[in-house]
């Protein structure tokens, strides 16, 4: 049977749900302390308050799993990292003046600088605390299914510079490091190996001059993310959020259980901060959810209905919802976000069978993890297909059990 066949009066239910889950969102923003959700704040933590309460009325059992994240372990490295890049810098133009074996120094502190690039100091940052809600509609009988609607409550972090550009600064960072070192090695193999003739020797010295240019671009990445404040975040992600929601509401005003299928709800915090919840919930359910066939349909921006497509999952999985969004008569598109990083990209490496409904196209709209992500974002129609989606998944699963 199919989701729409549940019950006479489907399409205007689900059309129910959805303007209950868009006005949902509207009241959020109107309180000023909900506005703020990024990865670890109390914002995160009220709205999956707020979505615990609303599970509460429509499935037999709601809890939450708490988890660490250190979500400044980038900064904290790359901070190191400019230390000891400029330590190095420093030698190597003392050199000039001093003694050549300060280039031992800079050596040591390019090797420095080359681990923290690694992260062999990110464990210095405190951790902060973050929280997965897990909510579950039972079967009516033996569970040998489980389809799971996932969605991540936190909003991306405010940026200084574009992801783009941080990723230049990173590139050459690493550059300059292996130029320190490649510096260091030609000259001390000249002065006390005699490996080199390095006449005229004047070139050396404004090369060491010149490689304190790359000393800064560190930085750059220390300030590309501030970690203390989120974007509006309303396609990505409380659109997702309340989709699932939305769909659970569907299931309970028509008291709907499956045969053999557990329905469940997965809202991951911190997925802004690595993926953090995804891969706390994974680390902790994945041996459990390979016990039965389980499907996880990740919701993950909806804003532009004619970009609805299913992506970033398993091949199993993406053919399922892509198979569910059939039985719904929604036609997806062939876009492929292939920057789109979500809560699928860390199940999937946990052998868990999942795919993404999304609205993102082939490249980013001009409003994803920026200010401009507000309520003016809120799309009734990518989010009734949503939920559609959701619910044909769940109804194709149950099927498949019998």
């Amino acid at each position: 049977m199919k989701a729409s066949e549940s019950n006479s009066h489907y399409t205007g239910k689900v059309r129910e749900c959805t303007n209950y889950s868009v006005r949902g969102i509207k009241n959020i923003f109107k309180k000023e302390d909900l506005k703020s959700r990024h990865a670890c704040s109390q914002g995160e933590e009220e709205i999956q308050k707020h979505l615990q309460g609303e599970l509460q009325n429509f499935c037999d059992e709601v809890y939450t799993e708490p988890f660490s994240v250190n979500i400044n372990s980038h900064r904290i490295s790359n901070i190191f990292v400019f230390v000891f890049m400029l330590l190095s810098a420093a030698a190597i133009v003392g050199a000039n003046f001093v003694s050549e074996v300060l280039l031992f120094a800079s050596v040591g502190f390019s090797v420095l600088a080359f681990t923290a690039v690694c992260g062999l100091f990110s464990k210095l940052s405190k951790d902060k605390k973050s929280l997965n809600t897990i909510a579950t509609r039972n079967a009516l009988g033996v569970a040998t299914h489980k389809v799971v609607f996932c969605a991540n409550t936190d909003a991306p972090f405010k940026r200084r510079f574009s992801k783009g550009t941080e990723k230049l600064a990173g590139l050459i960072t690493v550059i300059g490091i292996i130029l320190q070192l490649a510096y260091d090695a030609v000259f001390l193999g000249s002065v006390y190996y005699n490996l080199y003739d390095l006449s005229p020797i004047q070139l050396m010295t404004v090369i060491s001059y010149v490689l304190i240019i790359f000393v800064p671009f560190p930085l750059i990445s220390v300030f590309a993310v501030n970690t203390n404040a989120g974007t509006p975040g309303v396609a990505n992600n409380l659109s997702g959020s309340f989709a699932c929601v939305g769909a659970m509401r569907y299931l309970s005003e028509f008291d709907l259980k499956l045969d053999n299928t557990d329905i469940c709800i997965v809202l991951t915090g911190a997925k802004n901060a690595g993926l953090a919840g995804a891969k706390a919930y994974a680390k902790a359910h994945a041996t459990d959810d390979k016990k039965v066939n389980t499907l996880f349909v990740c919701v993950d921006t909806l804003k532009g209905i004619d970009n609805l497509s299913v992506q970033s999952g398993t091949i199993k999985g993406t053919k399922l919802v892509k198979q569910a969004a059939e039985n719904a008569n929604i036609s997806l598109s062939d876009c492929n976000a292939r920057y789109l990083n979500g809560d699928a990209t860390a199940l999937a490496k946990s052998g868990i069978n999942c795919a993404t409904i999304t609205t993102l196209g082939s490249t980013a709209p001009d409003f994803y993890g920026t200010e401009l992500d507000s309520i003016d974002n809120l799309d009734v129609k990518s989010t009734e297909a949503a939920i559609n989606i959701l619910l044909e998944s769940a109804y194709l699963i149950d099927s498949k059990s019998k």
